[in-house]
Formats: C-alpha cells, sequence, structure tokens
C-alpha cells in the first residue's frame, strides 16, 4: 500500500474531527448561555485536543498531497 492509498482515510477523518468540533462548538455555545461553566471548561479542553487533531490531519493530507507520489 503506497502512501496516497492513505489519502481517503485522511480525509475521512479529518471530516469525523471537524464535524465532532462543530457539535462541540454547538454545546459549548449553549453551556455558555446557560452559565454551566464546568461544562464550557470541559468543553474547551476537548475543542483543543480536537483542533490538534484536525491541525494533525491537516497536515498530512498537505505533505500526501504535495510529496505522495514521489515517496
Amino acid at each position: 500500500m503506497s502512501i496516497t492509498d492513505m489519502l481517503p482515510s485522511y480525509r475521512k477523518s479529518h471530516q469525523h474531527v471537524t464535524d465532532r468540533i462543530h457539535q462541540l462548538e454547538a454545546a459549548r455555545d449553549n453551556a455558555i448561555a446557560q452559565r454551566q461553566y464546568d461544562t464550557v471548561s470541559s468543553l474547551g479542553n476537548r475543542l483543543v485536543a480536537l483542533y490538534d487533531t484536525r491541525r494533525y490531519l491537516n497536515g498530512m493530507i498537505k505533505e500526501i498531497e504535495r510529496y505522495g507520489k514521489r515517496i
């Protein structure tokens, strides 16, 4: 299996993480409106981890697109 064969899997994972981020952002906004600050903090920590994951996946996708055929 070449590295370029993994590209669809990375894209699917990236989309899943992005969808989950949108869900958690909506939940966080709702918790802010209801003044549930412990929930806001917990959701914020989870969002930071997902942002990092999305940034990593985005970087991997770009690297595969750029250099994948040469590997």
